[in-house]
């Protein structure tokens, strides 16, 4: 696109007019997430009452939207998510993902077997334990991640506290 002819005033008014419009398409997307997380939580939580039924099969049978996304929309209409927070997510692990690729091969994966390989049992039960608790962590907001810092730190100070006076009474 040539923008030559165009003076500044209207490079200036086309681009708010282009932000505007953008906006305004967004703040309506975000209503709408917000719309389909209140449903989806409505129904996640009948479906979690069912013997019959998961959570997955609800999804796969009556909307077509992934487990992981419905989740996230989920979130997004509790406060506790914003998209971009998952997007960044996707986009940071597709570039490692790549980066994997360009250093290792073709497949990420045969590099990820070699490595689990030459760890030992401990070291895997480690990454493992690691993983699953990135992954928590992750979905935290920054409150309860907060909150979460001074439970842990409290914790640490009872066990010191705890440490002394066993000491003390020995």
């Amino acid at each position: 696109m040539n923008h030559d002819d165009l003076s500044l005033e209207q490079l200036g008014a086309q681009a708010y007019g282009h932000h505007k419009a953008g906006q305004k398409n967004y703040d309506k997307a975000m209503e709408h997430a917000k719309s389909a997380g209140l449903y989806l939580a409505e129904a996640k939580a009948r479906v979690a009452k069912r013997k019959d039924m998961t959570w997955p099969q609800f999804l796969k049978a009556h909307c077509d939207i992934g487990r992981s996304r419905a989740d996230e929309l989920i979130m997004i209409a509790e406060g506790r998510s914003e998209p971009s927070a998952s997007a960044d997510r996707v986009r940071e692990w597709r570039a490692t993902q790549a980066e994997l690729r360009r250093t290792y091969g073709k497949s990420s994966k045969i590099h990820q077997q070699k490595q689990r390989s030459g760890r030992s049992e401990v070291d895997k039960e480690r990454a493992e334990v690691e993983t699953s608790i990135a992954a928590m962590l992750n979905r935290l907001t920054t409150k309860q991640l907060k909150e979460f810092e001074m439970h842990l730190r409290n914790v640490s100070f009872a066990r010191n506290s705890l440490a002394v006076w066993t000491a003390a009474a020995a």
